[in-house]
């Protein structure tokens, strides 16, 4: 199956982004359109991020099953199962270090505000699947590279 990128506008909130994406659903990501460019930027990063974790899972597992909701995150009101941890710390990674290079442009403070709000959830993440049971060995390599790279900020 190819890989082929969709954007899919849905309507909603004008001032903050809500998105998506699927496993099932190779390559599109749903969010609502803001007018606020940094916004949609950390937008396509972080559900580019879970796209390219879904595709990696297609070869090997990141977690074991069963992989029940147990985990409290700063981001979300709800328990989430190690494997949600995991995609987010992935993708918040990756965010943060996008916002690094905007440090000189016209958008240096308001990505340095984000980054600090963010760098204190992929602390809290790193700290849950650094030492959780029900990691495969592949889903252990990535935790100690993940880690390493919130460590090194």
């Amino acid at each position: 199956l190819a890989l082929a990128p969709v954007l899919v506008g849905v309507s909603g909130a004008t001032d903050v982004s809500h998105s998506a994406s699927l496993a099932e659903a190779r390559g599109c990501i749903w969010l609502t359109p803001v007018d606020r460019p940094l916004v949609i930027a950390e937008t396509l990063i972080h559900e580019a991020s879970h796209l390219k974790f879904f595709l990696v899972e297609d070869v090997a597992k990141m977690v074991m099953d069963p992989d029940p909701p147990r985990f409290e995150v700063p981001w979300r009101s709800d328990r989430r199962p190690l494997r949600a941890v995991l995609m987010g710390l992935h993708a918040w990674v990756r965010v943060l270090e996008w916002l690094d290079t905007l440090e000189g442009s016209h958008y240096a403070q308001a990505a340095q505000e984000r980054a600090e709000l963010l760098s204190q959830a992929t602390v809290a993440a790193a700290a849950i699947v650094e030492g959780a049971d029900g990691l495969t060995t592949c889903g252990q390599a990535l935790v100690e590279a993940l880690c390493r790279r919130v460590r090194q900020r």
